[in-house]
């Protein structure tokens, strides 16, 4: 491609407003999809996971494909190509490689258990717009080129700026079990997100919540 920042940013950006909504529909949205078709469908559970792997994967599909795109633009970026191309490529395969490791790491151990979960999407939606912030202002581009990518960049802002806020009590009312349960001729969401919810933590591992309901935990 003849201008390679412009596209890595482009892709910065992209990705980091998929992580952005992505990160707003599973904490509302998705919940409640999952509830009503539990609540109306005739099959068990363990029957319906093939459709709830089909939802995950719609929901995470799109960021990955913009950072999947990444790999081949930086190495462009770098001027990875022809006979001199050995040493960039392996720079940038050692940096993928050890950040994919970090990255991890610092995510489960670190900034979940610190943070909690949604705070971190979005911190790493913040991350992404970042780095096409520090590409812009590094890489010799031109003037409009750069102007294109801050307006890229100022759109990813947007959408991570109005991000809902997790709906805990919902995330906390085990929906995939109790939704089958409730009576048609309750409101499905009042009924799943009755009591009062005095504890909510993510960890490493899973996110532990407490309810008092009916006066009992």
């Amino acid at each position: 491609t003849r201008r390679p920042a412009f596209w890595v940013v482009a892709m910065l950006c992209g990705a980091a407003v998929c992580v952005a909504v992505s990160t707003g529909l599973i904490g509302t949205s998705v919940p409640r999809l999952v509830a009503h078709l539990l609540a109306h469908s005739t099959t068990v559970f363990n029957e319906a996971l093939p459709l709830h792997t089909l939802e995950t994967g719609l929901l995470v599909l799109p960021a990955t494909g913009f950072l999947g795109a990444l790999f081949p633009l930086s190495l462009e970026l770098i001027g990875a190509h022809g006979r001199g191309a050995a040493r960039p490529f392996s720079v940038v395969y050692a940096i993928n490689t050890v950040a994919a490791i970090g990255g991890s790491f610092a995510a489960g151990f670190i900034f979940i258990p610190r943070l909690g979960l949604q705070s971190t999407l979005l911190a790493v939606a913040v991350m992404l717009l970042a780095t096409a912030v520090i590409i812009l202002a590094l890489m010799r581009v031109p003037t409009r080129v750069r102007f294109a990518g801050l307006g890229l960049v100022v759109f990813g802002a947007a959408f991570v700026l109005s991000t809902p806020t997790w709906d805990r009590e919902l995330l906390a009312a085990g929906v995939y079990k109790y939704a089958p349960y409730v009576q048609p001729d309750l409101d499905l969401e009042s009924a799943l997100k009755a009591g009062t919810l005095l504890y909510y933590k993510d960890g490493a591992a899973s996110t532990v919540s407490v309810k008092l309901l009916t006066g009992t935990l």
